[in-house]
């Protein structure tokens, strides 16, 4: 499958894969995935070749294909084996949750939603 487009903070792929990241805020603290830093690949990492994030296959179970990485965030691998790192951030005075969850909202063979807990792999500023 490949990406069509990132907007909003959602990667959305041509078979209706979605892919997200979630925080459920109690007042002033912000937790999220920067999906964004996928538009500024132009490289890709394992071949040197110039690319379009939009013209990369991924698996289907993306899920299998997420490489955590503790307090910065995770890679995404493609088909090929070459890794796009997606930074996660937080912004929190300590008192309230750092919970952040990586969501795949699939449709196809089935409608699932997979959660992947992201708690530990993202940069917080404590403030």
């Amino acid at each position: 499958m490949k990406i069509e487009k990132i907007v909003d903070g959602i990667v959305l792929f041509d078979n209706g894969t979605r892919m997200f990241s979630e925080h459920e805020s109690e007042c002033c603290e912000h937790h999220w995935a920067e999906f964004s830093q996928l538009n500024l690949y132009n490289l890709n990492p394992k071949t040197g070749d110039v690319i379009s994030i939009t013209d990369l296959d991924f698996p289907e179970r993306i899920e299998d294909n997420i490489q955590l990485i503790e307090g910065e965030g995770f890679n995404l691998v493609a088909s090929d084996g070459s890794k796009y790192f997606v930074p996660c951030y937080g912004e929190n005075n300590g008192y309230y949750s750092t919970n952040l969850e990586l969501v795949i909202d699939k449709k196809v063979p089935l409608k699932v939603k997979i959660m992947i807990d992201l708690r530990d792999y993202q940069k917080i500023e404590w403030c």
